[in-house]
């Protein structure tokens, strides 16, 4: 829990993570982290900050762009753009499927 916190504090990328947890070479690192996720190191970084921006739009007040910025992404389009893909709603959707959902 604490290593996806860390990703979401910087604007992380492959070598930088290589070199943090000790591999030389980036591209033998990308290598083993699909091998052992699944995933390349991009699409899991996207994963990360999606579930937590999901997570955020549920639980908090904070507006679309104050999640995204505090996830990772600067760029408020990209971050809808990545939502949706990983979500199937664009983050305003999301938001208001969840705000009008009755418990």
């Amino acid at each position: 829990a604490k290593a996806k916190e860390r990703l979401l504090a910087s604007d992380w990328k492959v070598q930088a993570v290589a070199e943090y947890v000790g591999f030389e070479d980036s591209a033998y690192f990308s290598r083993v982290f699909k091998k052992e996720t699944g995933m390349n190191f991009s699409d899991y970084l996207s994963k990360v900050r999606i579930d937590k921006s999901a997570e955020l739009l549920k639980r908090t007040s904070k507006t679309i762009s104050e999640i995204a910025f505090e996830v990772g992404f600067s760029d408020y389009r990209y971050f809808s753009q990545i939502f949706k893909k990983h979500t199937g709603q664009t983050p305003r959707e999301f938001q208001t499927a969840i705000n009008t959902f009755v418990w």
